[in-house]
């Protein structure tokens, strides 16, 4: 009889376990469709595989994909489609072929595969290649030339953007890039960013652009209704336009306070930017019933316009309350800034706190703000070349030719009309 029990009891415990590890395989995540690296790093298993080893699609070459990662020497790997939580191909198949990491290729790199095998990487396999992420120079807002080897390619980021981040291929973005957390920007010389929707930049967040030696690194924000009409859709009707660098209009379904909010400070230091919003700002605001951010351009070349003319400043805010108070300031120490809107520089719809130009070389249909606003602008100029040209377009102009009625202006360095 004791026998029996004893055995029933263990059958008991058998059945439990099973029963468990069941339990545990049913509530196991299983990995998302996609192409997924594969290797000695998490045991050959697709139970192990998550999103930091899925590929994302390349903005650079519509047949590649790409993944960024931390690679170690004697490493092996391969790439593995999964469907339905199941491997079901391998990239190369078979045996005796696993790509193993050599020394130079060891710690941060840049995955590339292409799902059908490619001549020009037959020695390693055919179907992936593998770069070192080199360390990358941008020139600082004192000129100085320094080296960022943290950071995550534009190619990989794709639409969320947040610490350093690296335009080291042409690439092209066809919605709204949107700035997760503060971001700071390198544009590589002779490579080139169209970011068709522009870069949302909101929240206290903010952004800083820098350059190489040459400025020669293009970040093309260019608004037209083709590519930001489907973003218009996707989020609701938004009043007000879109920066190109900067904030949405109002948009209730957008964010539910019905406004967007201030960005954090908007930097300027390198490479050539060329910026048009829609009804909005080149950079900056899309209304004035949330506050302008700080604005400083210490180098590079900045063309910023809007597609209406009468709706924004080329640099500041859009349309909006003119009775709302203003605190942000537009500095311009160095670099070359074009700008054209109702007022090239400044707000148009009650004024930035002041406007600030220190050097560089200033070309803009006017500074301050407009002339049915309540509010003046201070303007300093202690340096740089500034040429202003009165606007042809219709519609409220600045009450003088620099702003309306400004609260002060020091006018210290050469300044044509």
């Amino acid at each position: 009889m004791k026998k029996a029990l004893s055995l029933l009891t263990v059958i008991c415990m058998v059945l439990s376990l099973l029963t468990v590890g069941a339990s545990a395989a049913g509530n196991r995540d299983v990995p998302a469709d996609g192409y997924y690296l594969i290797g000695t790093h998490n045991n050959w298993d697709a139970a192990n595989l998550t999103e930091a080893e899925l590929f994302r699609q390349s903005l650079h070459d519509a047949d590649e994909m790409i993944l960024e990662t931390t690679l170690t020497q004697g490493q092996e790997l391969k790439v593995v489609k999964v469907e339905n939580g199941a491997i079901t191909t391998w990239y190369p198949d078979g045996v005796n072929n696993n790509y193993v990491v050599s020394a130079d290729k060891a710690g941060a790199a840049v995955i590339y595969f292409r799902n059908t095998y490619h001549n020009d990487w037959a020695a390693i396999g055919g179907y992936i290649w593998v770069a070192q992420k080199a360390p990358v120079s941008y020139v600082d807002a004192d000129g100085v030339t320094q080296t960022c080897t943290n950071y995550t390619t534009a190619n990989y980021a794709g639409l969320n953007w947040s610490g350093w981040i690296v335009v080291n291929e042409d690439i092209s973005l066809d919605s709204r890039i949107e700035a997760l957390d503060d971001v700071s920007l390198i544009l590589m010389d002779g490579k080139t960013i169209d970011a068709h929707v522009g870069v949302h930049v909101s929240n206290g967040i903010g952004l800083t652009v820098y350059g190489q030696a040459e400025n020669t690194g293009t970040l093309n924000a260019i608004l037209e209704e083709d590519y930001w009409g489907p973003y218009f859709l996707s989020v609701g009707r938004i009043w007000w336009g879109m920066a190109a660098i900067g904030t949405n209009g109002r948009n209730a379904q957008y964010n539910p306070t019905g406004y967007d909010l201030t960005p954090g400070p908007i930097t300027i230091n390198g490479g050539t930017l060329n910026l048009q919003g829609w009804q909005s700002p080149g950079i900056g605001v899309a209304e004035t019933r949330i506050d302008t951010p700080d604005i400083t351009i210490n180098g590079g070349i900045v063309n910023a316009t809007v597609d209406d003319l009468e709706m924004a400043a080329g640099i500041g805010t859009g349309l909006g309350d003119p009775n709302f108070i203003l605190t942000g300031s537009i500095t311009i120490n160095g670099g070359e800034v074009h700008t054209s809107g109702v007022v090239g520089l400044g707000d148009v719809g009650s004024g930035t706190n002041k406007v600030v130009i220190n050097g560089g070389i200033v070309e803009t249909t006017g500074i301050g703000t407009r002339d049915d606003a309540n509010y003046a602008t201070d303007i300093t100029i202690n340096g740089g070349v500034v040429t202003v040209h009165r606007p042809t377009t219709s519609g409220p102009m600045p009450g003088t030719v620099l702003g309306n009625d400004p609260g002060r202006i020091d006018q210290t360095s050469h300044v044509a009309i």
